[in-house]
């Protein structure tokens, strides 16, 4: 069976016990990806690098915002990578900006130009 041809993958319900997601980079002609937010930044920027035009919907924070106790507006995200706690774009802006820094750095070390 070859699976390079693959267009849909759900993978919500499985963990990878090594957290490597590589082997989907391969994964070339993959349409949509859904997939627990399980692992590290490094590894889902290895999947937004190599799947540029699979709706995967990975990026430094998941898609939506929530209401912060703090200044009570909708602006508290929830990272993608496992063990980050959701961040408030206008209580901890720098906060903010160093999980999208560090993200976007990741993404840019695995491009391929």
């Amino acid at each position: 069976m070859h699976l390079s041809n693959l267009l849909y993958l759900d993978l919500t319900s499985l963990k990878v016990k090594s957290g490597d997601l590589s082997p989907l980079t391969f994964l070339k002609k993959l349409i949509y990806l859904d997939i627990s937010s399980e692992y590290s930044a490094k590894e889902f920027a290895k999947v937004y690098a190599a799947l540029k035009t699979c709706d995967h919907g990975i990026g430094p924070f998941k898609k939506g915002a929530e209401l912060c106790k703090k200044c009570m507006n909708e602006s508290n995200y929830r990272p993608w990578a496992k063990g980050k706690r959701a961040v408030c774009k206008n209580c901890s802006i720098k906060r903010y900006n160093a999980i999208h820094e560090e993200f976007y750095s990741y993404v840019k070390e695995f491009s391929v130009e």
